[in-house]
């Protein structure tokens, strides 16, 4: 089956709501623990924005963890052993135009279920009936990140994996520079690092801090997060990232070093260098 991308910002707090086409959708991402022999039935809220009503129909997909998030890979069927003890007590259902609607989940593990982090999507598909002589129309297909961890022997287990630039550089002739971090999750419970970019001087200075808020790595994973720093002025630095890794208060750094060169500045050197020989020559020649 063709692996489609999720459309939906994984990377938002599971606080924030985020809105495509005509549907706006709160939490983006969904976090759920159960026990097993536990039944519980979480929410998400569904806002229809439009002046129409509308059809929703919610299923369920598998994903596979990406290196910048995840994608799905179909729908789940009700016979899927990692996926038995979730479902959809509602599948279809007509959204009023302009109002609110909550759909809910069904989760059940039993003393079965495996231990540890179970990731899904709940697909929110937007349909509209069909005027005469024409074809039902899809409004949107959104989607909610599903994580339920599921208690029991938990083994967290993960370590940075990477801390460079994007484009692998150290010398920049702008200050903005990407960097990149990877982190790699081996343990059955997804993880949240976090931490802090600090950006010295060559003698040592703090310049600058930058914090690198929790975003979630899946079990058995290995993900990347870009971000951009701003090199105050000319001259040499040293980057250190300090990551939590989101459990036992485990920190992992690494450092790199990195040198801003205006353009100008570095055409003026090569002139000068340029100019230096030229006056060797001249002079060995005279």
């Amino acid at each position: 089956m063709k692996r489609i991308s999720l459309l939906l910002f994984f990377f938002l707090l599971p606080s924030l709501a985020y809105a495509v086409g005509e549907i706006r959708v709160s939490p983006a991402k969904l976090e759920v623990i159960a026990d097993p022999g536990e039944q519980l039935t979480p929410t998400i809220s569904l806002d229809n924005l439009s002046d129409e009503a509308s059809t929703v129909i919610l299923t369920l997909e598998s994903v596979d963890p990406t290196e910048t998030g995840v994608e799905t890979l179909g729908g789940v069927g009700a016979d899927d052993p990692s996926y038995s003890f979730v479902s959809i007590p509602q599948q279809k259902f007509t959204l009023a135009p302009n109002s609110r609607t909550n759909a809910s989940l069904r989760i059940a593990p039993t003393k079965e279920t495996p231990p540890g982090s179970h990731a899904l999507a709940l697909i929110i598909t937007q349909i509209r009936a069909p005027e005469e002589g024409k074809e039902t129309r899809v409004i949107s297909r959104v989607a909610v990140l599903v994580i339920i961890t599921v208690t029991g022997e938990l083994h967290p287990s993960a370590a940075l994996s990477g801390f460079n630039t994007s484009d692998q550089r150290r010398l920049y002739t702008t200050q903005v520079v990407p960097l990149s971090i990877r982190f790699k999750n081996r343990g059955n419970g997804y993880l949240n690092p976090y931490g802090i970019v600090s950006v010295h001087s060559l003698f040592g200075r703090l310049l600058s801090r930058h914090q690198i808020d929790p975003w979630y790595v899946l079990p058995n994973s290995e993900r990347s997060r870009e971000f951009r720093i701003t090199l105050p002025y000319v001259g040499i630095y040293r980057v250190t990232l300090e990551q939590n890794r989101g459990y036992q208060d485990i920190i992992d750094t690494s450092a790199i070093s990195l040198i801003y060169l205006p353009r100008w500045l570095v055409v003026l050197t090569l002139l000068a260098l340029a100019g230096a020989v030229f006056a060797m020559i001249k002079r060995s020649r005279a």
